[in-house]
């Protein structure tokens, strides 16, 4: 069950992940769309959220 529909966030680190392959490096990020916290805890007592979130990509060309 989902407590609070749009939980407000603030991003601490937007860094991309970038890779090398072949000739090219590809660079991924998500965007997150959407938090949600619902009723749920782990075993450890930590709250459980849903995260709606799209991932960006950028593929760049090696010289």
């Amino acid at each position: 069950m989902v407590v609070n529909e749009d939980v407000g966030y603030e991003a601490i680190l937007d860094e991309p992940n970038v890779y090398v392959v072949d000739n090219a490096l590809i660079s991924t990020r998500p965007a997150i769309e959407q938090i949600k916290r619902t009723s749920l805890y782990t075993s450890n007592g930590e709250p459980l959220y849903l995260v709606n979130a799209m991932p960006l990509f950028k593929v760049l060309k090696t010289p």
